[in-house]
């Protein structure tokens, strides 16, 4: 416990947010079988990188415990794919949720932890930059009318669908140029399905 309010501490919490946070932080360690200081550490950490308030803390924890409990992956690994994929997932608006539910779906099929966070970071960045012509191209817009990223949930159940129709010759061109190194990722996201949307919904 004190491990727990020492790392919240030095995330910046005082003392009324460390106290109302320890119970959220308890449930995370138990859902991921962490000791509650690394629990600490992980939360805080996805809250800084996401820009979210002290007080948002217990949603933080029951989206990365929940993932962890319906996707093949854990909290420890979660806290690492995150390391590299949550600031460029924030930059591009997305969500913790929509996140997450990504990291879920790339679990299940084997890409985990730095792997997984490598590979969506690259995702994020291309949906939200490099990659937008390439997109359109196929018909899928990557952003709404007022210039902001749309779900990432969305674009690449998008994606999936604009693509079925193509050679895998074409499909496999399209993905690797689109995508670069993170292009096994964003196949897997496109080809989801419901899926996806479930975890999401989770």
């Amino acid at each position: 416990v004190a491990d727990a309010m020492k790392f919240l501490g030095m995330a910046g919490y005082n003392t009324e947010q460390i106290l109302a946070g320890v119970p959220a932080v308890l449930n995370l360690a138990r859902a991921g079988a962490v000791d509650l200081g690394m629990a600490a550490d992980l939360a805080s950490d996805v809250g800084s990188a996401f820009g979210l308030a002290a007080d948002e803390i217990g949603r933080i924890a029951d989206v990365m415990a929940k993932t962890a409990t319906s996707a093949n992956t854990n909290i420890e690994m979660m806290g690492e794919t995150l390391k590299y994929a949550a600031p460029l997932a924030n930059a591009a608006g997305q969500s913790l949720e929509d996140t997450a539910a990504a990291i879920g779906v790339l679990g299940n099929n084997g890409i985990k932890a730095s792997m997984a966070g490598t590979d969506l970071a690259m995702v994020f960045k291309k949906v939200g930059a490099e990659g937008r012509a390439a997109m359109e191209k196929v018909g899928v817009q990557t952003v709404d009318a007022s210039g902001k990223v749309r779900s990432v949930v969305d674009i690449m159940q998008d994606l999936g669908r604009a693509t079925a129709k193509m050679t895998d010759a074409q499909r496999l061109e399209f993905f690797s140029k689109t995508f670069g190194r993170a292009a096994k990722s964003a196949f897997i996201l496109a080809n989801a399905g419901d899926s996806l949307t479930d975890l999401q919904g989770k």
